[in-house]
């Protein structure tokens, strides 16, 4: 039971011949569990070691620590989840650019490592990725899709939709990202209060960030999807320059 170290479990993981490897990556190295956690390419890597919001936000920073001290407790026994929301202050009126993905995206990887340790051990065996990133953007994108072109293109688009739907409901960690950057019809507005209902009703850790404060979700999406998200999480608050501005 080597696989039960975990600096053996990295060492592994480098190893494009092992098992650890090949479920995690793929056989060719673009596929396993790494890549159906739909995490964007420009955050695909982050790890605490690597967090760069410190500086800017100390306390932010601080409650990821903690939570990645412990990711399985906090996801799977208190079932806590976070909301990253955006302060807004004169040298980012809108706060954005301010590591709140990238902080998400840091407890989902770790989070994913601890359950393939688990796996090894022969403790939880891992049926489907217990983790997925959904951008709320693409999830409303999607669904309009459903209504737009042929029979048969509506027919694709309503098949991916629900897969999209179904595993943002499921899975034991969502990083639901972007929520409320704009306003919904009232019928996307129900697909997306059954996912948070859905996941706040099964006690379901969800990581939402946002650029919007829980009152001005509640402004754009009302107060039955922000009470969820509200008592579901706990708030955290990200603010300072907006570091994906490129200058010369």
């Amino acid at each position: 039971m080597v696989w039960l170290l975990q600096d053996k479990l990295l060492e592994l993981l480098a190893d494009e011949t092992s098992y650890p490897y090949v479920f995690m990556y793929g056989s060719n190295g673009n596929g396993g569990l790494w890549k159906s956690r739909n995490v964007p390419a420009k955050y695909s890597d982050n790890f605490l070691e690597t967090l760069p919001i410190a500086a800017d936000n100390p306390v932010a920073y601080a409650t990821v620590e903690k939570y990645v001290g412990n990711v399985v407790q906090y996801v799977q026994e208190k079932k806590v989840g976070l909301f990253f929301f955006s302060k807004p202050c004169p040298e980012n009126r809108f706060g954005t650019g301010t590591g709140k993905t990238t902080a998400a995206v840091t407890i989902l990887n770790h989070y994913l490592l601890e359950r393939l340790r688990q796996h090894l051990k022969g403790e939880q065996a891992i049926k489907d990725n217990p983790v997925y990133f959904c951008k709320s953007t693409d999830l409303q994108t999607a669904f309009n899709a459903q209504f737009r072109g042929t029979p048969e293109m509506q027919r694709v688009a309503s098949e991916r939709y629900y897969a999209i739907k179904n595993r943002a409901k499921a899975v034991e960690l969502l990083v639901f990202d972007d929520i409320a950057t704009k306003a919904s019809t009232e019928s996307f507005t129900e697909e997306l209060y059954e996912i948070i209902d859905h996941r706040a009703s099964e006690e379901l850790a969800t990581i939402y960030t946002s650029n919007m404060t829980m009152e001005a979700v509640a402004d754009l999406l009302g107060d039955r999807i922000a009470s969820r998200i509200e008592g579901m999480t706990v708030p955290v608050a990200f603010s300072g320059a907006d570091h994906r501005k490129k200058v010369l």
